[in-house]
């Protein structure tokens, strides 16, 4: 893959990763983690979504959760907030996939037969299928060029991830906000089935947005860019995890 040219980064900007919650849910800096990721969905998603949607669930206390912070004044707040559900560390804890859900209460069979198909199949060829989501950025921030540098950390966690385990990520996009673009940009394409792209279907929980299937089958020459742009934030991430350090060389 070829490695594209950035410009070097403009903000003080900072990523922090937690693994699996429940199992260091007594630890302070995991609590202070959680608390943070509960006050970013609510800034990205409670205003747009209706009232009574709970922007967390029960995967999140199982998932790969990434946080990103700004820098200001010497404090840091925090901006953006991704999640990777690894659907083999759901099947450990007997849950369901959000994305299942979601699905089941669209009333799609036609997403639904798909999906289990599909997943059937990685199983069978032992492929770790990653369903990525719950990706917002705090909507005070308008500052443009902070907002495409903060998805280009998300595109490079994708892709690390992606590489790593050498998995099949699958997310679903929003139309309305445009984030198929983003995602394309990132290396996602959209489903296929029999040759043709599954239609959308509707997230009830969300006033009946309209959702569109991605899958990324392998890294991208954007992501990999990325990464390179913003390594030094990966070298400097702070690991909530139980796991030994993971050292990002790609």
């Amino acid at each position: 893959m070829s490695v594209l040219v950035f410009e070097k980064p403009s903000y003080k900007l900072s990523v922090v990763y937690l693994s699996d919650f429940l199992s260091q849910s007594e630890k302070k800096e995991a609590q202070d983690f959680f608390n943070d990721l509960i006050k970013i969905r609510q800034l990205g998603y409670c205003s747009s979504y209706p009232k009574g949607f709970v922007p967390v669930d029960t995967t999140d206390f199982v998932a790969e959760l990434y946080l990103v912070y700004l820098e200001q004044n010497g404090e840091q707040k925090v901006i953006s907030c991704l999640r990777q559900l690894p659907l083999s560390r759901l099947d450990y804890h007997k849950l369901d996939c959000p994305l299942f859900s979601t699905i089941k209460e669209s009333g799609s069979t036609l997403h639904l037969k798909f999906l289990e198909s599909f997943l059937k199949e990685c199983k069978q060829k032992d492929t770790e299928v990653v369903y990525s989501s719950r990706f917002t950025i705090d909507p005070s921030v308008k500052d443009k060029k902070l907002r495409t540098e903060i998805k280009e950390i998300m595109a490079s966690i994708t892709y690390l991830d992606q590489i790593k385990s050498r998995s099949i990520t699958m997310t679903g996009c929003v139309p309305k906000y445009k984030t198929d673009f983003t995602f394309k940009k990132w290396g996602y394409d959209f489903v296929k089935h029999n040759n043709q792209e599954l239609p959308s279907f509707e997230k009830v929980s969300a006033g009946k947005e309209e959702i569109k299937l991605m899958y990324m089958l392998e890294g991208s020459d954007y992501g990999k860019s990325c990464f390179e742009k913003h390594r030094i934030l990966f070298e400097k991430m702070r690991k909530i995890s139980t796991e030994e350090a993971v050292h990002y060389v790609a």
